[in-house]
């Protein structure tokens, strides 16, 4: 791919193309272009470069349209990926709207992005400071969604026939580096490890994966016994 072709979408004298409009056929191709970009190295770190070139992003992120939605969630998983690029999320003016709203969507039954949603909330979460960032919005007075409904819809097979939910034990496995989350976990009126066990055994390497790292990490937590 050619960067520097791309790279004159994010460029701030054109930057208002990626801005929410109501015509879609106006920013669709842009958006399109920008997940493009987020594809190579040396084009995350230019997303990574300015702030405003997240927040515009994160704005399509929001929007109502699908095709929008779906590049620029994709050009998130991507610059996420990097430290740098989940600074820039987390710093970002829109990070309580944006978080909320994913959270809401990913538990959603027939949300057609409910995987790519998870495999973002993992990339966010991969690090103790987005880790804490997304235990603090799950765990507020109203929550967009509750640790219960995710473990509830990683659990339900099923639950969205868009959606496998495997990269939910990745992002539940991050948050598990958080003591909130580890008390959740262990909490013993609510079996959530009971109910967590059998996906050790699980097809999928993510999935078991994830679940083995939650196990390991409440085996730390002082005081407490996974085995009730």
């Amino acid at each position: 791919m050619d960067t520097d072709r791309y790279k004159c979408v994010l460029d701030e004298r054109n930057v208002s193309f990626i801005t929410r409009n109501p015509q879609p056929e106006l920013f669709a191709k842009p958006t399109l272009c920008v997940a493009g970009l987020s594809g190579t190295v040396s084009g995350r770190q230019f997303i990574n470069s300015k702030q405003i070139y997240t927040d515009r992003i994160i704005e399509l992120a929001c929007d109502n349209v699908t095709n929008v939605v779906k590049e620029a969630i994709a050009c998130l998983i991507n610059t996420a990926a990097d430290t740098s690029g989940v600074n820039s999320l987390l710093k970002s003016t829109l990070v309580d709207q944006f978080l909320d709203a994913i959270l809401n969507s990913v538990v959603q039954k027939g949300c057609l992005l409910a995987d790519a949603i998870a495999m973002l909330l993992s990339n966010i979460s991969r690090e103790k400071e987005g880790a804490s960032k997304l235990v603090k919005v799950l765990t507020s007075g109203n929550p967009p969604t509750t640790f219960d409904q995710l473990i509830q819809v990683m659990c339900l097979v099923g639950y969205n026939q868009n959606a496998d939910y495997n990269f939910l034990a990745p992002f539940l496995s991050n948050l598990s580096q958080v003591d909130v989350a580890r008390s959740f976990f262990l909490d013993k009126e609510k079996c959530v490890i009971q109910r967590l066990l059998p996906f050790t055994q699980h097809e999928s390497a993510v999935r078991r994966q994830a679940i083995s790292t939650i196990l390991k990490n409440c085996c730390f937590e002082t005081g407490r016994s996974i085995c009730g």
